[in-house]
């Protein structure tokens, strides 16, 4: 998501905004707050309901959030998106589904697929800034996160309607 990537993206909000790193910095302050109360509201629908459903609502909070936030015209339009679409998307897809799913899945190779799906996650985290910084260089900062929004639209929701299965 857009978090793993936020400080791209903050250059690009504190010129736009002209507003203090601080300011911007207090985005991410935000989010994890929000992040880290809804985490075990998050865990406890994940064990109640369908991962596959779950981790769709979260797909449409981040894809939601990307399109809200392409149009935000104060900080404080930031500050309410990252608070609540982002953070809850955040809350959603972030590790706590693959560690939701993967013991569901896997028994005796476990530890290795939780360090597979780890790895996924962290090469996302190297390469999302530097796709981030070159739609932002290229198209601008709004349309770099509509472009976002696309992709979980046209990829990530369709490629979690179609292959998460909750249990085997």
């Amino acid at each position: 998501s857009i978090i793993v990537a936020f400080s791209v993206l903050a250059v690009a909000l504190q010129k736009e905004f002209a507003t203090s790193s601080a300011a911007i910095m207090l985005t991410m302050t935000i989010t994890y707050l929000v992040n880290n109360f809804t985490n075990p509201l998050v865990g406890a629908a994940m064990d109640r309901y369908s991962l596959r459903k779950v981790l769709l609502a979260g797909a449409v909070c981040l894809a939601v959030g990307y399109i809200a936030l392409s149009f935000a015209t104060s900080i404080i339009h930031v500050y309410v998106v990252f608070g609540v679409l982002l953070a809850m998307a955040n809350a959603i897809m972030g590790p706590l589904s693959y560690t939701t799913l993967l013991p569901r899945w896997f028994v005796r190779l476990r530890a290795r697929a939780t360090g597979i799906t780890a790895l996924g996650y962290s090469i996302g985290g190297l390469t999302l800034p530097l796709i981030l910084h070159f739609l932002i260089a290229s198209f601008g900062w709004r349309d770099a996160v509509r472009i976002f929004a696309a992709i979980v639209i046209m990829v990530v929701i369709p490629l979690i309607a179609f292959l998460i299965i909750d249990r085997p």
